[in-house]
């Protein structure tokens, strides 16, 4: 069973992969990714673990639930941002921003909102993706701007290049690979 749940992780990851080779620009929130990733550590090696009797099952649910919590708390109003790069999200957040009344100051990776709308937003790049942390933001302009960047990624024409998406696929097939060797 922990076999199968690995594989079809392997599958997804390829599929992701896939899809940022293809250049698309899409957004989606952190804790999904998170979450995928438990679902390939924590479902597919304990399960195994549970049905060869190393591991007990309360042990597993509580350290599921615990993983979970802390990915609500830390990783919420996160999201990750593909195929593009952080001027073109700068850009961007300053343009909905400025159209708003919300003045703006930028230090390294962070625009720190002043005025009626104090806050902060964080943006991290990995490799063909941005991470930015709206957490620190007003509620409302978070799920305006948010829409906003959705709508206006597409302005932006052309494929960046994604060592990313090949890492991805690499794996992917490596995980299947050494798998498919094991059930045979």
């Amino acid at each position: 069973m922990g076999a199968l749940i690995i594989e079809v992780s392997a599958v997804i990851l390829i599929i992701y992969g896939v899809i940022i080779l293809s250049g698309k620009k899409f957004v989606i929130p952190k804790l999904i990714e998170r979450i995928y990733w438990l679902f390939v550590l924590w479902a597919g090696f304990i399960t195994s673990s549970i049905v060869e009797g190393r591991i007990s099952i309360a042990i597993l649910i509580i350290s599921g639930l615990f993983f979970i919590i802390y990915m609500i708390l830390n990783e919420k109003n996160k999201y990750i941002i593909c195929n593009v790069n952080s001027e073109q999200i700068i850009e961007i957040i300053r343009e909905y921003l400025t159209f708003k009344g919300v003045k703006i100051a930028q230090e390294k990776n962070e625009l720190i909102l002043s005025g009626r709308y104090k806050g902060k937003i964080n943006i991290d790049c990995n490799f063909s993706s941005i991470v930015i942390n709206l957490k620190m933001i007003d509620k409302k302009i978070r799920l305006n701007l948010l829409r906003h960047i959705k709508i206006e990624l597409n302005k932006f024409k052309g494929k960046k290049y994604s060592l990313e998406g090949y890492i991805y696929i690499f794996i992917g097939l490596i995980v299947i690979f050494i798998f498919a060797r094991k059930t045979l």
